[in-house]
């Protein structure tokens, strides 16, 4: 039966933004009154659906935030299941530290803990943090030479990096972009590359040539408009 009253509304379930329900539902819509924002449970996150960008329109939705650590020589850390039919672009926010011996941090697409090993090529434009004005190419090669070269950055805390058709039968495009660290051994610049294998991936999976790379990893999915 349509609710129709010209007087009174629909009062959805209200709290505040440190007070939601700890165990939502699927579907379940909540008010926050101290954010005056609406949100759904979309059955992995609360989904924004007032004061800003709607469910179901362009916009950039947050998933999951991973928690991840590798150390030179040991087994690729995996992400678990972050890429899915919902969105077909997506975008990671990494908030990492790098500590001891090497400089590359990078990363591998894969199906579940099933990496993808080959595949990889790209190139980067990099700038070092010595003053030097000169742009210099750090170009990476076929995956034979360079397997996990996806989204490669040499500071960490400070990366993004933007994925596009990872789950889609479709070559997988990668840009990471990093910012300059604290020692000369640092740059800041793009990295810019595709998958080739035209695999619907899953996961990804942190490598590291340091002696240890630990944090987290937000994942972001873009609505398509």
């Amino acid at each position: 039966m349509p609710i129709s009253n010209l007087s009174n509304g629909l009062r959805t379930g209200v709290c505040t933004s440190t007070n939601r329900p700890t165990t939502p539902y699927e579907g379940q819509v909540i008010y926050e009154t101290d954010t005056d924002l609406s949100y759904v449970w979309g059955g992995t996150a609360w989904q924004q659906i007032s004061g800003g960008t709607a469910v179901g329109n362009s916009g950039l939705v947050y998933i999951s935030t991973v928690t991840l650590s590798a150390a030179a020589g040991t087994a690729a850390q995996w992400s678990g299941t972050v890429f899915s039919s919902t969105y077909t672009n997506y975008r990671l926010v990494c908030n990492l530290t790098r500590t001891g011996g090497g400089d590359t941090v990078a990363m591998q697409l894969g199906i579940g803990t099933t990496a993808t090993a080959t595949g990889y090529y790209g190139g980067g434009f990099l700038i070092s943090t010595t003053g030097v004005a000169a742009v210099s190419p750090n170009n990476i090669s076929n995956g034979s030479n360079w397997p996990r070269a996806f989204g490669r950055f040499s500071t960490v805390s400070g990366c993004v990096i933007d994925i596009t058709n990872p789950n889609v039968a479709n070559i997988t495009g990668i840009v990471s972009h990093s910012t300059a660290g604290t020692t000369v051994d640092d740059n800041v610049g793009q990295f810019m590359g595709y998958q080739s294998s035209s695999t619907q991936f899953t996961s990804f999976a942190l490598i590291s040539t340091a002696t240890s790379c630990a944090g987290t990893i937000a994942v972001y999915g873009y609505r398509n408009p």
